[in-house]
């Protein structure tokens, strides 16, 4: 690990490492399951769930209960019966989440109603919830500041929320009007939070912008998860070119291996959006997403001279050679 005035804070390889090597395991220090997945996977570990069928009185488009009509509907085998919005595999997952779920699970019981009021999305909410979450397990445990480093899955323990406060917010490059949207559904959002888990809300609102603009997607079981990676967010800086990939697996853990042959010396780097786009296409998601304009060595190449001239240029369909 190494800081520079340059580069910041970075990665770099200690000696020759090949292909295919790992390089670090980091399990999130808050992650949520996106709105599409929603009941499909554990909110825990992110196994598949079990489906089982209830009936319940029929609603209306108004929410209002059809007299003498009942539906069928299917819904989790577990499942926080209080708030209905999280979903498990198992007993012992939803047991293993309680002191991190108890925290949520009033304000969850309105995340939606709040959301819509407000026009902010359920999903930044609930990622605001998850950090508050760890904050509260952290602090009740007594638990260092320090993060694990580790190459076992068995091993990797929640990176500590007090990594998170030193990610960038980047706050200054979110719009006003929607700094304010948010602002008013999370007072409303901390108010339902139990007294020993209260965060200031200008707290909550950094804590929105951080994991917004630090977030990774992830594919776990074929669902999407967007979660927090400090400790990778803080070292693994972008290319467009990466010399390492990260991939989502069960319990929230990110694998950092890498995809070609690293020598010493030479930084590790990730990419943070898809890398068959073309270069314009690249620097405009990370300029929204991640609010910086990339300069790596692709981006940085002559067009003519880079990769990237496949992916924007235009071909004659007739000769196919111009």
């Amino acid at each position: 690990l190494k800081t520079s005035n340059a580069k910041g804070r970075h990665i770099v390889a200690a000696k020759d490492i090949p292909a295919g090597t790992l390089v670090t395991v980091e399990k999130a220090a808050a992650s949520i399951v996106r709105n599409q997945s929603f009941v499909n996977i554990c909110h825990h570990c992110f196994k598949p769930v079990t489906i089982k069928t209830q009936t319940r009185p029929k609603v209306d488009a108004q929410g209002n209960q059809v007299a003498g009509q009942v539906e069928k509907v299917n819904v989790p085998t577990h499942s926080c019966t209080t708030c209905k919005m999280a979903a498990y595999c198992s007993e012992a997952c939803q047991q293993s989440h309680s002191a991190e779920h108890q925290v949520q699970c009033a304000a969850l019981s309105e995340i939606n109603s709040i959301s819509a009021a407000h026009r902010v999305s359920p999903e930044s909410l609930r990622a605001v919830l998850a950090l508050i979450g760890r904050r509260a397990v952290d602090n009740a445990s007594n638990r260092s500041e320090i993060p694990e480093f580790t190459d076992s899955a068995n091993a990797a323990k929640p990176t500590p929320f007090g990594c998170v406060m030193d990610l960038n917010p980047n706050r200054h490059y979110i719009e006003r009007d929607a700094l304010k949207e948010i602002q008013a559904a999370l007072k409303e959002v901390i108010a339902l939070v139990p007294e020993s888990a209260k965060i200031p809300l200008s707290e909550a609102v950094e804590l929105h912008c951080i994991f917004s603009t630090n977030q990774h997607q992830l594919v776990v079981n074929n669902q999407q998860v967007l979660a927090v990676y400090p400790t990778t967010a803080l070292f693994f800086h972008h290319s467009c070119s990466p010399n390492c990939v990260y991939i989502g697996e069960n319990n929230g853990i990110m694998y950092v291996r890498t995809m070609v042959d690293v020598p010493a010396d030479a930084d590790l780097t990730i990419s943070y959006v898809e890398i068959c786009q073309p270069r314009e296409q690249r620097r405009r998601d990370l300029l929204l997403t991640r609010h910086f304009w990339c300069k790596c060595r692709r981006c940085s190449t002559l067009l003519s001279k880079s990769v990237d001239r496949f992916m924007d240029g235009i071909q004659c369909t007739s000769c196919k050679n111009g």
